[in-house]
């Protein structure tokens, strides 16, 4: 599921990896946590492949940046006791 490396010397890639790179270290999840929620709600790239994109190294398809996306908020609203965590009975 991953595509290309990104190319260096293309002056404006798109990197949607800096946006999901940047919540992932704000928020203070292991690489194994991320990618095992990402791979529990569908995820299919394996925790290598989700390293590289959180690194810039490699992309993903469309769909997957999007899983990547939905995990990393899901986590962050369980962690802030968002809606998520309201799920399983916290208050």
């Amino acid at each position: 599921m991953t595509g290309a490396p990104l190319d260096p010397a293309d002056p404006e890639p798109e990197q949607p990896h800096k946006f999901a790179a940047d919540r992932f270290k704000n928020a203070g999840l292991s690489l194994s946590g991320l990618w095992a929620y990402y791979y529990g709600i569908g995820g299919t790239a394996d925790e290598f492949d989700l390293d590289g994109y959180l690194n810039g190294l490699t992309t993903l398809d469309q769909t997957q940046m999007a899983l990547v996306d939905t995990a990393l908020e899901e986590l962050d609203d369980e962690g802030r006791g968002g809606p998520a965590s309201g799920r399983r009975g916290s208050t």
